[in-house]
């Protein structure tokens, strides 16, 4: 029995060896290890757009004040896109976005070209076929307007009076 314990040894790490060899898996961290080429993509999404974060909001949806689309009919000056994996949308950047409707919010293809506006060649995209100007920079309201200003002076007023009888009897005891 002893001598078959090292043919029994070899054989189970033959086995082994075999089974290792024969049957090879490749390993990524994606299933799509290759970035898609910029013209498949451009033709599979339904919307592509570059914007600027405007809220990131609490249910994980950022908005975009959007300034150019080069494809979209529906694609208007601010949108609400559902982050993923591939594309980290922070509030500093401006983001060419490749991007998929879901449900009411668009999402960036996985895999894609999304990304910040610096490490994108938008000179690939061409042309947009609509532009958004930035918005009009509010006018800062003046300090009292209208009832707020008769609120101000009725207040005021009463102020004075109060003042003014408390001095006035102040000065009376004084006496």
């Amino acid at each position: 029995m002893k001598m078959f314990r090292p043919l029994f040894l070899l054989a189970a790490a033959i086995q082994m060896l075999t089974a290792f060899a024969a049957s090879p898996t490749p390993a990524s961290a994606l299933s799509c290890a290759r970035v898609i080429p910029l013209e498949e993509e451009f033709a599979r999404a339904a919307a592509v757009f570059r914007g600027e974060v405007d809220e990131r909001r609490d249910d994980g949806t950022v908005a975009l004040r959007v300034d150019a689309v080069w494809k979209g009919a529906d694609v208007g000056p601010s949108v609400v896109v559902q982050p993923n994996m591939w594309v980290d949308f922070r509030e500093d950047g401006e983001y060419v976005v490749f991007a998929e409707r879901h449900d009411d919010a668009w999402s960036p293809i996985l895999c894609g070209n999304s990304g910040t506006e610096s490490a994108f060649a938008r000179h690939a995209l061409g042309e947009p076929i609509e532009t958004f100007p930035p918005p009009p920079a509010q006018p800062p309201e003046p300090a009292l307007t209208g009832k707020t200003a008769a609120f101000a002076a009725a207040v005021l007023v009463v102020v004075a009076y109060v003042s003014f009888a408390a001095g006035a009897r102040w000065s009376r005891r004084r006496r």
